[in-house]
């Protein structure tokens, strides 16, 4: 695959020096400033990069650019020998994969690195199996290392780690295409691989703001009250390992949780007078109470990464007999993801002091969650929320 020089390149040894540290400077800063998924989870521009390398020079250039790119990157971050010798090795078992996947596909002739119509399939396949190899040694390793089923680690934001990827493919044969005609040329596709990252890191960035600024003025409403502090947090941690518990697909184990952080949202709109009094409100307060449901679906609702949130967090006072509010669901009527957080609000009520009473023991509370199955709550909830409570318990 080296056997070739430029004019301007006399010598191979020489040639190869010359590649190699171009492409360990592109790797490097393909590596730099990566975009973070939350949970310890990154993504950068280096797939196109490594593509690259490997369609143009083969499996062992490619693994030394990587080797070098993840390296230097680390230390400069100071990530830590154990990050680096993981980094480094996940790397190398995808791209030694994948350039098995694309040397025994590729259909042109051994000195042609790529014929885009007869290496069609080829590109296609390995780009495919460098991202899913790439994402499950990630993603298992994230997985065991918490407190999370592996599915659910696995499935969370594949779908947009796997819509950057497919941005950057093209790239990655251009580079190809454009270092073939001449090395110099590859600073053309240096706008682009820029302009993809920034992309995508300004998307990333305004979702989690937006998220963030959500979940802060939820947390500030629980702040108004000392007995709630915290509370929205605690409700959306035990309502996500309830939905775990049942096997739920992740992205409602997501919508559930994301619901369950802002799930009062609404009682911003509560006077302190109704949401503070120190006593049991009257008739009248109450009902005042019994509208911040609405709200917070009025607010939410109108941000659209809450839209399905926004429907949970609707329900989520409903009663599995139909007792409940603000529109007296019943049963299976009511969302799946409102019947976990009811069971999971419920359960954090009970064991925190209120003004009016003192908190329950987490026996006491447990007992009145199994003597309400199937008037209050959905029994199947109730018995996975408790499942998953053991399994918590016994972890801790």
């Amino acid at each position: 695959m080296l056997s070739y020089t430029y004019k301007w390149l006399p010598g191979f040894p020489y040639a190869l020096l010359i590649h190699l540290s171009i492409w360990s400077i592109i790797s490097v800063v393909s590596e730099s400033k990566p975009v973070s998924l939350g949970r310890d989870n990154i993504i950068t521009v280096s797939f196109a990069v490594h593509i690259a390398a490997v369609i143009y020079f083969g499996t062992a250039f490619a693994l030394t650019i990587c080797a070098i790119g993840n390296i230097v990157t680390d230390l400069i971050g100071r990530r830590g020998l154990s990050r680096i010798l993981f980094n480094v090795a996940q790397y190398s078992i995808t791209i030694w994969v994948t350039g098995i996947i694309f040397t025994n596909l590729k259909q042109s002739e051994e000195m042609v690195r790529l014929d885009l119509q007869q290496d069609f399939l080829a590109i296609i396949v390995s780009c495919l199996v460098y991202i899913v190899l790439n994402w499950v040694l990630v993603g298992t390793i994230i997985g065991l290392s918490g407190n999370h089923p592996l599915r659910y680690t696995l499935t969370r934001d594949f779908k947009a780690v796997l819509f950057h990827y497919a941005a950057l493919a093209p790239l990655a044969i251009l580079l190809v295409l454009l270092y073939e005609q001449n090395p110099l040329a590859i600073a053309l596709v240096a706008l682009p691989l820029m302009m993809t990252h920034s992309s995508i890191s300004h998307y990333v960035a305004v979702m989690t703001q937006a998220r963030e600024t959500i979940e802060l003025l939820s947390d500030t409403i629980d702040e108004r009250d000392r007995y709630t502090a915290s509370h929205s947090k605690r409700v959306a941690e035990y309502a996500r390992m309830t939905a775990e518990e049942m096997g739920l697909q992740t992205r409602d184990i997501e919508d559930i949780y994301m619901a369950g952080r802002v799930h009062d949202l609404g009682k911003i709109a509560i006077p302190d007078a109704i949401l503070l009094k120190n006593g049991h409100l009257s008739d009248e307060e109450f009902a005042a109470i019994k509208t911040h449901p609405k709200t917070s679906f009025f607010l939410l609702s109108r941000i659209k990464m809450y839209e399905q949130a926004a429907r949970l967090a609707l329900h989520h006072h409903e009663r599995y007999d139909g007792k409940g509010y603000p529109t007296g669901l019943k049963g299976q009527s009511i969302p799946l993801g409102s019947r976990v957080l009811a069971v999971a609000d419920a359960h954090d009520a009970m064991t925190t002091d209120r003004p009016y009473r003192r908190a329950l023991s987490q026996e006491q509370a447990l007992s009145e969650l199994e003597r309400h199955k199937g008037t209050q709550f959905d029994p199947e909830v109730v018995e996975a929320f408790l499942s998953a409570l053991a399994r918590k318990e016994v972890q801790d």
